[in-house]
């Protein structure tokens, strides 16, 4: 009995050390090019990886941010550039070495929605940052206006920088909704 409720205690002790993290979230923090930084949601990120650019498969017909398609584990994914997604020109006129593409491989939506998968092309992936998650301040349409759509707001991370932290749904819609134009 005693064992039971020492059990208990441990769960209860660790589910109320995790409470407080719970209103911290997870944020990867990237370049997109040149100065600009920015943080996308840890929890929808599946993974980190290198491609090599041969092996991105062109789409003709389609939106300029679009740079390919790419065979990652027998499933078919869309290579997005972020960076001109964003309006801050191409990442392969801005990236040390066009050999290789940083691609971030994020899940948009629910994990079992099919065919959500979708590779973002970035300068460089540095760290994570964690972020009071109801201290994101909304974005607004000031400054570069294709950016600011593609927000969901600002968060700090430390005391001296302010950062964009990207909504992939908003990505994903506009990827979606316009893969002709752009």
């Amino acid at each position: 009995m005693s064992a039971e409720i020492l059990a208990t205690g441990v769960k209860e002790s660790e589910n109320k050390s995790l409470a407080p993290a719970s209103s911290r979230g997870q944020f990867l923090r990237l370049h997109l090019g040149g100065e600009t930084v920015s943080l996308l949601p840890a929890e929808q990120v599946m993974q980190v990886l290198t491609v090599a650019t041969e092996l991105v498969v062109p789409m003709p017909h389609m939106a300029s941010w679009i740079m390919g398609a790419y065979n990652h584990r027998g499933e078919i994914l869309l290579l997005a550039d972020l960076s001109h997604l964003m309006g801050l020109g191409l990442i392969s006129q801005q990236a040390r070495s066009v050999a290789n593409y940083t691609t971030i491989v994020v899940q948009v939506g629910p994990e079992n929605a099919a065919n959500r998968l979708l590779g973002l092309v970035v300068d460089q992936v540095k760290r994570t940052e964690q972020c009071e998650l109801n201290s994101i301040q909304a974005a607004t349409a000031e400054g570069n206006s294709e950016m600011g759509q593609l927000l969901q707001g600002y968060c700090s991370p430390s005391a001296s920088e302010v950062l964009p932290v990207v909504d992939l749904e908003l990505v994903w819609q506009k990827i979606v909704e316009d893969p002709i134009s752009g």
